[in-house]
């Protein structure tokens, strides 16, 4: 029942939609397989009926009925239905079920991956993720790893992600913002509703694991995508204006119709940017406050659990996140692993962050910074890994080492 309810929602979303509700009553049942496959299908229809292809009523051009006829009431009903799914993924992601906790994480997984996460929920999805890092049950610890490293593969933020940039950007657009809006006649402190609404908690969502706090993640979500859209703007309003030039005819037409104050738009704009850097930094900083835990997961007695955490890890120090090179440090000590794949999973990762891609010198340049600073066991472990990278397969010649020869001179001089 569970996979028919998945395949169902994927070839008839609307169907689906329209009779969802009978459904919900079934994630208070005994089966686990049933409360698994409800929860698919909602991950389905977040993408397929409430995402960018339209709502229960679409078209089929991506454009749906409320959209169409412009009707408040069924929008603002499309978008509280939308939330409830939402809610019902953070929920269940406690289930007492290990195997439904682990395919709430990976219908978030999914629906990152697909491009239908809403802004305003991935913050809430991190600290998600983080806390089922510790669940009892493998199962669920390596889907939240993987969920994690789904959050950084396919955030909207940007190629890394240290929270220092973020930071200096924010206070850049800050300063901004606010001459922007002392030049309309008064800052941020006189306007008290302004002050709340694109404050620290602009973009403000519930993850408190239940589905508490509906009406208050609905409009944070709808605050986010509006920001999204305005930071867009912002960024190809440059091309628009030089592209777009409005002729004389055009400009006389126009003179008697009241035209939006220039301030006003720029203002606007740049308090979604500024809710857009805030959310960015916090999300940098979420994934940084998981990874002492990630690091605790490399001593486990779990395989599953010590090669998601490595690639986590070596995902980590690809995006530049903060922590990730100390973290990183940790995973060395495994090249002495008893456990079949471990070794070569280590000395794979310093090749590809050190080697892979680089010229000699800055390959050897990077194997001589792992050793700075590194601890006695650290340096034993190096030395290793190094031996592994230079190691000359059977049958083979010195070029076929994983370690050039233009890298190994170069580590000489």
């Amino acid at each position: 029942v569970g996979t028919f309810l998945v395949e169902l929602t994927e070839r008839l979303p609307r169907a689906v939609a329209a009779g969802f509700a009978p459904l919900v009553a079934h994630l208070g049942g005994r089966s686990h397989a049933i409360r698994s496959g409800i929860i698919g299908a909602a991950a389905s229809l977040l993408h397929r009926a409430y995402g960018e292809g339209g709502g229960p009523g679409s078209d089929g051009s991506g454009t749906s009925a409320a959209a169409a006829t412009g009707d408040p009431a069924a929008a603002l009903a499309r978008l509280r239905t939308k939330q409830h799914l939402l809610d019902l993924l953070v929920e269940r992601a406690y289930d007492t079920s290990a195997f439904t906790r682990a395919r709430a994480l990976h219908a978030w997984a999914a629906l990152a991956d697909r491009g239908s996460l809403p802004l305003g929920h991935w913050l809430c999805v991190t600290r998600l993720a983080a806390d089922r890092l510790e669940d009892r049950a493998a199962l669920v610890r390596r889907a939240a790893l993987g969920l994690l490293q789904a959050l950084m593969l396919y955030n909207p933020f940007g190629p890394v992600l240290p929270a220092g940039s973020f930071d200096a950007s924010l206070a850049q657009f800050e300063a901004r913002l606010a001459e922007a809006e002392g030049g309309r006649g008064g800052g941020a402190e006189d306007r008290p509703e302004a002050a709340a609404k694109w404050g620290a908690g602009a973009i403000k969502v519930e993850a408190d694991g239940t589905a508490a706090g509906a009406d208050a993640a609905a409009r944070a979500a709808a605050e986010a995508a509006a920001a999204d859209e305005m930071v867009d703007a912002l960024v190809a309003g440059d091309d628009a204006e030089d592209d777009a030039q409005p002729s004389q005819e055009e400009e006389e037409e126009e003179e008697g119709a009241p035209q939006p104050a220039p301030q006003d738009a720029n203002a606007e704009q740049l308090r979604a940017l500024v809710a857009s850097l805030r959310t960015a930094s916090a999300f940098a900083r979420a994934l940084t406050a998981a990874l002492p835990t990630v690091v605790q997961l490399l001593g486990s007695a779990t395989l599953s659990d010590v090669t998601e955490a490595l690639s986590l890890l070596v995902c980590a120090r690809k995006f530049e996140l903060d922590g990730a090179e100390a973290a990183l440090r940790r995973v060395l000590p495994l090249a002495f692993s008893r456990e079949q794949g471990i070794p070569g999973a280590v000395v794979s990762a310093v090749e590809d962050l050190r080697l892979a891609g680089r010229g000699a010198d800055a390959g050897a340049a990077g194997l001589v910074d792992l050793a700075v600073g590194a601890s006695l066991g650290e340096l034993a472990a190096l030395e290793e890994v190094v031996g592994r990278l230079l190691a000359v397969p059977a049958g083979g010649t010195e070029a076929d080492a994983r370690a050039r020869p233009a890298v190994v001179r170069a580590l000489w001089a």
